[in-house]
């Protein structure tokens, strides 16, 4: 995937989760190009009649894949891209490994449909800069 393929993708997961904080989009803002040329990361991207509709990310470190920031654009949403683009993902990046995800409640449907089970619940934490 190339650096303009890429932030197409970025730009999917901020106005497609959407990420507030991030927008508007700046490229490279969100996912720094760099992690094309990180071993076991890839981006994933799905089309729509040849428009960009959903995206993800995938990590695999050799024991199991993680999924990250499965995104469709509002306007595409029900569908069904982000289960093409997560199965899609999912049939590629070593389908013979566990996967694991951290899912919203919006997106739980999609991913007990694909197999995955809930593991326990989750809290997730932020804080503002220091001085900010």
């Amino acid at each position: 995937m190339d650096g303009d393929t890429f932030a197409l993708v970025e730009r999917i997961i901020v106005d497609g989760f959407p990420l507030p904080a991030r927008q508007p989009w700046t490229r490279g803002d969100a996912l720094p190009e760099q992690l094309l040329r990180q071993p076991g990361c890839r981006a994933w991207l799905a089309r729509v009649d040849g428009s960009p509709a959903g995206a993800c990310l995938t990590y695999d470190d050799g024991v199991a894949t993680g999924v990250y920031w499965v995104a469709t654009l509002p306007d595409q949403r029900g569908r069904g891209v982000a289960g093409a683009v997560l199965r899609t993902a999912l049939a590629h990046a070593h389908p013979d490994r566990p996967a694991t995800l951290v899912a919203t409640s919006a997106g739980e449907p999609l991913y007990r449909r694909l197999g995955f089970t809930g593991q326990g619940p989750t809290c997730w934490w932020s804080r503002t800069a220091l001085g900010g």
